[in-house]
């Protein structure tokens, strides 16, 4: 049974790998660039990022679903979902960012300066991904959610 329940949610651990990879990627690129110690400052971001943020990720879209749908409780499903889409992209990014930056460069006197740009140059793909997440993702791990609720 708790095999069954590992292998449903497995896809889900997998897909939050996948985002965890993506933005490490593009924002280490961002901060360092492509050159020496691009592989192993974004490898170490992206452990660090999964490891911290990957349970924050899953937390928070259940919370922040729950916060959308007290604060707007009538709007349209279209309208709840872009408004969860930009918190998860303001939360996660932050942090995303914070820990990229502080793992590539430190903390040093332009470390705001530098995460903040980090974390403006990262907007695109940051709503691209929360996007996926909150129209694509958030119901499809629902689904898998139900499902191994259903297993019980």
């Amino acid at each position: 049974m708790k095999l069954k329940k590992f292998l449903i949610m497995l896809p889900v651990i997998l897909a939050i790998w996948g985002v965890a990879l993506t933005l490490t990627f593009v924002i280490s690129a961002i901060n360092i660039g492509f050159g020496n110690g691009f592989l192993f400052g974004w490898m170490k971001s992206f452990l660090l990022t999964f490891c911290i943020l990957a349970p924050l990720w899953i937390t928070s879209t259940f919370v922040l679903d729950k916060v959308v749908n007290f604060i707007i409780p009538n709007a349209k499903s279209i309208i709840k979902k872009i408004v969860l889409a930009i918190l998860m992209w303001c939360t996660i990014e932050f942090f995303v960012s914070f820990i990229t930056v502080v793992n590539t460069t430190g903390f040093a006197v332009w470390f705001l300066h530098t995460w903040l740009l980090v974390y403006l140059k990262s907007i695109p793909i940051g709503i691209c991904v929360w996007l996926f997440m909150s129209f694509i993702f958030k119901p499809w791990m629902w689904t898998r959610v139900e499902k191994m609720k259903a297993l019980k």
